[in-house]
């Protein structure tokens, strides 16, 4: 119901919940791609973006993105808010992982996921298949 997938279908109201006991710290999505793309900006989702249960489930704070040997921590606000991470340069790339490093934690659930990863390159959504 939560798998993977569902943080690349373009949908807010879904996403990938990790499956752990406690908040999922190292816990990660690894995408491959049938073919690689080049991206400039990553648009993330940091959390469960149904706004009934947001709040119910931990928030990522700190996430590592990881491609051919390059990572970059990205630090999010605890906002319902989509966050895009310009890269320094363009990347190519066929893999890329995004590992949980810090949370918000709910009092409720402590499960952290994140709903929506969008590949930008020029200001245009890549299509991914």
């Amino acid at each position: 119901m939560y798998q993977p997938l569902k943080a690349f279908d373009n949908d807010i109201t879904t996403g990938w919940l990790e499956n752990v006991d406690g908040p999922g710290i190292g816990e990660y999505i690894h995408i491959v791609l049938s073919e690689a793309i080049t991206a400039d900006e990553i648009m993330i989702a940091p959390g469960y973006f149904d706004p009934k249960w947001w709040k119910t489930n931990n928030r990522i704070k700190k996430m590592e993105i990881a491609a051919n040997g390059k990572k970059i921590v990205v630090v999010f606000n605890d906002a319902f808010e989509m966050k895009r991470v310009k890269l320094d340069t363009p990347l190519m790339f066929k893999e890329m992982s995004f590992t949980i490093m810090d949370v918000c934690e709910s009092k409720k659930d402590n499960d952290s996921g994140i709903s929506e990863i969008i590949f930008f390159r020029n200001n245009k959504a890549i299509p991914l298949q």
